[in-house]
């Protein structure tokens, strides 16, 4: 049976995970805004490329400012259980979230994050950018190509750009996408059978939902991988943390591993 600690701990991850979730969708909505779409096209009737692909990196910063409220959340709980332990011994502890070790593991933390989605970020842009100025599309249409990565490894703004080519085909390899909206499939199965191919206003619905699907899975992997590490390095700041406080030699502090 789990102990009081664990299942707070459970509670904990799951309660942050769900903040990192909720600050990805609004990354999301503030960086696709209609009028960062329409710096982007003046950036891109400009010839500022860069500064095209770079308009997102404003919104990745305020993204990365989740963590820090992950690490103070992880750390104020676990040294919570630290002191109902210590407190048999009639010793007080507290999690200083300002104690130059801690602040520098957010900082770093918030650093990592941003520095890495910021560069896979810029890849799938110019994937889009790119693409979109190959078939020589108009300014609007590559500014809505950038938008439509934002959120997105190239990888799978590859993946969502193969879905579009085998729907806008009637190929049954759309039907094979785990991240497809399966309510679709009887529509373009008929398709298919017939010998037809879905309009406009159809395939732009499927491939949606599809890039909906994807990002909704980006945002499950990146809140359960980054809140975990983030909790780990809180948990491990409050254990140190009550050592100091209260003189324990960390030499004699024995760690047991616990599979569960």
């Amino acid at each position: 049976m789990a102990s009081r600690e664990q299942i707070a701990l459970e509670r904990l991850l799951a309660t942050q995970e769900t903040a990192v979730r909720r600050a990805f969708q609004v990354f999301l909505a503030d960086a696709r805004a209609d009028w960062v779409i329409a710096e982007v096209r003046g950036l891109i009737e400009r010839g500022q490329l860069n500064d095209a692909l770079n308009v997102a990196n404003t919104f990745v910063a305020r993204l990365g400012d989740v963590f820090p409220r992950v690490f103070i959340a992880a750390g104020y709980e676990s040294m919570a259980h630290l002191a109902e332990q210590f407190g048999q011994s009639r010793v007080a502890v507290s999690f200083d979230p300002t104690y130059p070790r801690a602040a520098a593991l957010m900082r770093n933390n918030k650093l990592q994050f941003v520095t890495g989605f910021t560069n896979q970020q810029r890849q799938a842009s110019q994937a889009a950018l790119v693409s979109a100025l190959d078939k020589g599309q108009g300014s609007l249409a590559a500014a809505r190509a950038i938008r439509d990565s934002i959120g997105l490894t190239s990888y799978q703004w590859n993946a969502v750009q193969n879905y579009r080519r085998a729907v806008e085909a009637g190929s049954a390899a759309a039907l094979t996408r785990e991240l497809r909206d399966r309510r679709y499939d009887g529509t373009l199965q008929r398709a298919i059978d017939d010998g037809d191919l879905l309009n406009n206003t159809q395939i732009d619905r499927m491939v949606g939902r599809y890039t909906s699907n994807m990002l909704a899975m980006r945002a499950e992997s990146i809140a359960r991988t980054e809140t975990q590490r983030v909790l780990n390095q809180a948990r491990q700041e409050a254990v140190q943390q009550s050592m100091e406080q209260t003189g324990i030699d960390p030499v004699k502090v024995t760690r047991t591993w616990n599979a569960t």
